[in-house]
């Protein structure tokens, strides 16, 4: 029979809460001044009334439960903590499992739907570092979103990554042993279940799968690029596509600015769609915005770096702070383009910019150092 221990798991010292100090933290959480984001304020009114005179966690974790309201309850194996559940101000339930150190390697979460019953919606558990000394050591972590309708979403993220992958189930897994109950109070043994999938069950809803690579930019958004390399141009594509080029250097030279970038619209639009599936697209476009900039066209350069961003792949994404910071130089904007070298050399180092991308490093030695 397992032994229920109705007081807060400190994750940060990785230690039971005593039971005074656990009801004195649901008497200042549900005190007057209530928060609506934690639900209903009459019922936050109701347990600040139950709590003035509650001197059980046990009681309160009830009146909790009963309510929706916040609690925690940890599994002990004798003095050990095995795992904790906690019910949090979403309404969801939570179930934090501990490895030998009492750090948090793996965590279920349970959201109740309109048949009454709580289905595991999300689990999230990390790869611990060799030298791991507190649950941040991490070097990766996988993130597993599940519907009802058997559809199954995994993001691996390294730590400190700029990108995470993502898989999509080709076929729906059985979700069967996602559903749980809702028990009567004090019966968590369903909720703890560790073990839910048979083994390579999940793997198996996984063959064939789809992979993209969500990418997060600078101002901390998530976009999905395509792993997957660029499309070959038949030769004659990519013949028609290079003369075009040339064409068009021609024309700047005889100051014919209309033909110039008639003769790029015309060889992008001879790139098969959909184009972000073709690097000569982002070339393209990138030739469209340097002869802008030679024509003082600078706003009309800037206009195309949203076009350009949607059109790199994961392989050349990391490369857009370089084509950023160009075109900000090209429009006098210093501060922005050494903002965006800037951004460059961290993630890259300066090694890479000028041995790899000497133009735009002589931009940035001789202008923005």
């Amino acid at each position: 029979m397992n032994i229920y221990l109705y007081q807060d798991w400190f994750r940060a010292d990785r230690k039971i809460i005593d039971e005074e100090y656990t009801i004195k933290y649901y008497k200042n959480l549900y005190k007057p001044k209530y928060n609506p984001n934690r639900g209903d304020v009459a019922i936050q009114k109701k347990a600040n009334k139950f709590l003035k005179s509650c001197e059980s966690s046990e009681e309160w974790a009830k009146f909790a439960y009963e309510h929706d309201l916040e609690f925690q309850v940890c599994k002990m194996d004798g003095h050990l903590t095995e795992a904790y559940l906690y019910q949090d101000f979403l309404k969801d339930i939570g179930v934090a499992f501990l490895d030998d150190d009492n750090d948090v390697f793996m965590i279920y979460t349970f959201r109740k739907e309109e048949n009454g019953k709580y289905f595991l919606f999300d689990m999230i558990f990390w790869e611990w570092a060799e030298n791991k000394k507190t649950d941040d050591d991490y070097t990766k972590e996988w993130v597993y979103t599940f519907e009802p309708n058997g559809n199954v979403q995994v993001i691996e993220r390294e730590k400190d990554a700029e990108e995470e992958c993502v898989w999509t189930s080709k076929k729906p897994l059985n979700v069967e042993s996602n559903w749980q109950e809702k028990p009567a109070f004090g019966n968590w043994d369903g909720f703890f279940e560790m073990k839910r999938w048979a083994d390579g069950e999940l793997d198996e809803a996984f063959k064939g799968q789809n992979i993209t690579t969500h990418i997060i930019t600078d101002q901390g958004e998530t976009i999905a690029k395509t792993n997957q390399p660029y499309n070959f141009l038949s030769v004659e594509k990519q013949e028609a596509i290079t003369k075009a080029l040339a064409t068009a250097k021609e024309f700047y030279k005889k100051n014919k600015k209309d033909k110039v970038f008639e003769t790029l619209q015309i060889a992008y639009n001879n790139i098969p769609k959909p184009r972000e599936n073709y690097e000569a697209t982002s070339k393209i476009i990138l030739e469209v915005m340097g002869y802008h900039n030679l024509y003082k066209e600078h706003e009309d350069a800037l206009a195309l770096l949203e076009k350009l961003e949607k059109y790199l792949n994961a392989d050349n994404y990391y490369l857009l702070p370089l084509y950023q910071g160009k075109v900000y130089f090209e429009a006098n904007d210093r501060q922005k383009a050494r903002e965006k070298f800037n951004i460059f050399i961290q993630k890259n180092g300066t090694e890479i910019l000028i041995k790899q991308y000497p133009e735009h490093y002589k931009i940035y030695r001789w202008n923005l150092m």
